[in-house]
């Protein structure tokens, strides 16, 4: 499939910016140390302020009263597994030059489903929650890997449709879907299944799911996320399969209420980070 090539071609190491690819490569490799984290962050400016600003976010500042203000604070708070996933999560999505006006949309909601994610998988019993954060949050990079990889003949045929319009769309247009795309990419950067295989599954949850823990989260984040007020990129539907996934990981109207109200709470701080 020729759309596949072009991804792969794109998931190759040797195309990536080089402060992306050092990134990535130090922020996959479990022997980094704590001393890595800062320095490689605190050399990139924007990703330093993203990774300081989620940190004061109302799902994860959890220390109130305490802000923080510097990385090393924010490892302190957070913990060194979610310093790494908030930066890896950051640190692909700056790879691609789509327009910011469509990479801000796409990004706000990429980074509301992640905080519900994180947030449901809290509530299920040997979940991760910072590995649902980052599938989460990456979760729609499919998209911005169509946009990126589209010829200029293919882009013309696609609209950008909104919500579930959008993923006949891409099949129509590219030959597969954004839930494959992101796969593919993801898949080619080396980042294990576990928090690939929900970027493949967002939109159809299989009936046996490799590492549900992590992939249903993600899964009813995005259908719990399709009606967000104001988010102009949810392409997820609050459906029968969600609610009965749900139902099965013991997720109740009170837990979906919970979640829904920390995402108020963050949603004018998400706006001003993404000046959206």
């Amino acid at each position: 499939m020729l759309t596949r090539k072009r991804i792969e071609a794109l998931a190759e190491v040797s195309t990536l910016p080089l402060s992306s690819r050092k990134i990535i490569s130090a922020l996959s490799n479990d022997a980094t140390t704590v001393y890595d984290y800062e320095e490689l962050i605190s050399h990139d400016q924007a990703l330093a302020s993203k990774v300081v600003s989620t940190a004061n976010s109302a799902f994860y500042h959890t220390h109130r009263g305490i802000a923080v203000n510097s990385i090393d604070q924010a490892i302190l708070v957070l913990g060194l597994d979610a310093i790494r996933n908030i930066a890896l999560g950051i640190s692909i999505f700056k790879i691609f030059p789509v327009p910011y006006e469509a990479l801000k949309q796409m990004w706000a909601h990429a980074y509301r489903v992640a905080l519900a994610s994180g947030f449901l998988a809290s509530k299920i019993d040997q979940s991760d929650k910072e590995v649902a954060f980052l599938a989460g949050l990456l979760h729609d990079i499919g998209r911005i890997v169509l946009l990126t990889v589209g010829k200029e003949g293919e882009l013309s045929r696609f609209p950008g449709s909104k919500g579930r319009e959008i993923i006949p769309a891409e099949q129509e247009v590219f030959s597969c879907s954004h839930m494959e795309a992101g796969y593919w990419f993801l898949k080619g950067l080396s980042l294990p299944e576990e928090v690939i295989l929900p970027v493949l599954y967002h939109h159809e949850f299989p009936e046996k799911a490799e590492h549900p823990l992590i992939t249903a989260p993600v899964y009813i984040a995005e259908g719990l996320l399709g009606g967000y007020p104001g988010d102009e990129a949810a392409d997820g539907a609050w459906s029968e399969r969600a609610k009965a996934l749900a139902a099965e990981y013991a997720i109740g109207q009170e837990v979906l209420d919970e979640c829904l109200a920390i995402l108020a709470m963050d949603n004018e701080f998400i706006r001003a980070f993404f000046e959206y």
